[in-house]
């Protein structure tokens, strides 16, 4: 995993939250017992786990900051999960989340019409 973003800085967190996973083996963990079809799951997993810390972060610190009012936070597809749906939704946040395009679509019992 590279963390090659210019605005990001080594005490926010996230570079923390990254080698305490590794060095917890939380991607030979995933390798071992995740089976699926998709290619790099522990990567997947890396990546949601950091994304969640990294809006939780996010979320506390508008908190406060004292922001009201509706806001949004946008993601690309490689952000996309139930979980993040869930925990932004639960925070009241509004989101946009763009997705793959992919030529077979899967229904599933918790998809939200109104989204």
């Amino acid at each position: 995993m590279v963390f090659d973003h210019p605005n990001l800085v080594s005490d926010s967190g996230l570079l923390l939250m990254s080698t305490l996973a590794r060095r917890l083996g939380l991607p030979a963990l995933v390798a071992r017992w995740v089976q699926t079809e998709a290619p790099n799951p522990a990567a997947k997993v890396m990546t949601l786990v950091i994304v969640l810390h990294f809006i939780g972060e996010v979320l506390a610190t508008i908190g406060r900051g004292g922001v009201s009012g509706k806001f949004t936070v946008r993601a690309d597809s490689a952000f996309w999960s139930w979980e993040l749906i869930d925990k932004l939704t639960e925070a009241g946040v509004d989101w946009s989340i763009t997705v793959r395009l992919v030529t077979r679509v899967i229904k599933h019992d918790r998809c939200d019409p109104r989204r």
